[in-house]
């Protein structure tokens, strides 16, 4: 730990004071009502990036931004890292065992609240009203959040819609069979069938239409993007899905089928298990990111041990290719 760690952190409490102000905002609160709430903002976003750059002495960083609602506050959050792809040779690696320089720029403990309001739901109404006051406009970035703020973000229907996802426009009874690839969204052709859907929505009120017409049929987006960014922008380069997310996603189902083959096989699943590597009760069952890294692990041992098993041999090469943070490697 870095000597004399607590006076430092004392001296630099209120570096960034100035650069904060509050604001008196309507919000719609968790009953569906309208609220006042003072949020807490940073004024002047630019200023403040380039005062964390001076201060963490970077010089190419990249700005990567987080909105969500844990812990009862909607907030947004902000990470300057170095952006090592603006650089001709990438930084030396060092070891250090100071403590305000052992934690990566990326992490929790290095992460900036440039936008904070209590107690309120993320929806569209939030959200705009919190981006609104951050001054995010001014700099260039990308998102990280939960793809329920990614679909208001792109302010498409809800999870259970006919098109659900926001990075592309595959439909929820897609056959991966079929030889057609969804099509990417961009923001500009959400705008694009926002845009036609609202028209054909005036249009049948106009002829007073009993029936209205359906958002599926335009992708199920309803409103414009919160982001006003160049048309081409695809929402995968915006807001890129997470890396954890993808593991935990993808191995799950493997060990999910791996169970089931083997119990079909004959073979005894609690093996696994044995390793201790189970799944949780919550959130529908899904393994934590230590159980993932640790099946991910034993991905070798269990394709030597699985090559005699014709029905489910496959998972252990399959359990190779799932990416993951190996120490070591970035």
């Amino acid at each position: 730990m870095q000597i004399g760690l607590q006076n430092a952190l004392s001296e630099k409490k209120y570096q960034l004071e100035n650069f904060f102000q509050l604001r008196t905002l309507n919000f719609i609160e968790r009953k569906g009502t309208y609220v006042q709430w003072t949020v807490v903002y940073v004024s002047d976003l630019s200023n403040v990036i380039n005062e964390i750059k001076h201060q963490c002495h970077i010089t190419h960083a990249r700005n990567h931004l987080g909105l969500d609602d844990k812990g009862g506050f909607l907030k947004f959050c902000l990470n300057v890292t170095m952006d090592c792809d603006s650089l001709e040779q990438p930084p030396v690696k060092k070891k250090v065992t100071i403590g305000r320089e052992r934690f990566k720029d990326s992490g929790v403990k290095k992460v900036f609240v440039i936008g904070i309001v209590p107690d309120i739901k993320e929806n569209y109404h939030n959200v705009s009203q919190l981006i609104l006051v951050a001054g995010i406009s001014s700099i260039q970035f990308s998102l990280g959040m939960d793809i329920k703020i990614a679909n208001i973000i792109c302010w498409l229907m809800a999870h259970s819609s006919k098109h659900p996802c926001c990075w592309c426009e595959v439909s929820n009874d897609y056959d991966i069979n079929e030889t057609v690839i969804p099509r990417r969204r961009t923001l500009g052709r959400i705008c694009e069938l926002t845009t036609a859907y609202k028209r054909d929505v005036q249009a049948a009120a106009a002829a007073a239409q009993k029936m209205s017409p359906m958002p599926q049929d335009k992708m199920n987006c309803i409103n414009m993007p919160l982001f006003n960014l160049a048309d081409d922008l695809e929402v995968m380069d915006l807001a890129p899905p997470k890396e954890l997310h993808l593991m935990l996603c993808v191995t799950t189902k493997l060990y999910d089928a791996l169970s089931d083959g083997m119990k079909d096989d004959g073979d005894d699943s609690k093996r696994i298990e044995s390793e201790h590597i189970i799944k949780k009760g919550y959130r529908g069952g899904s393994m934590e990111g230590s159980k993932c890294t640790a099946l991910l692990k034993k991905a070798m041992d269990l394709e030597k041990e699985l090559l005699d098993k014709y029905k489910i041999r496959h998972y252990g090469p399959a359990l190779q290719y799932v990416p993951w943070k190996k120490k070591g490697h970035r």
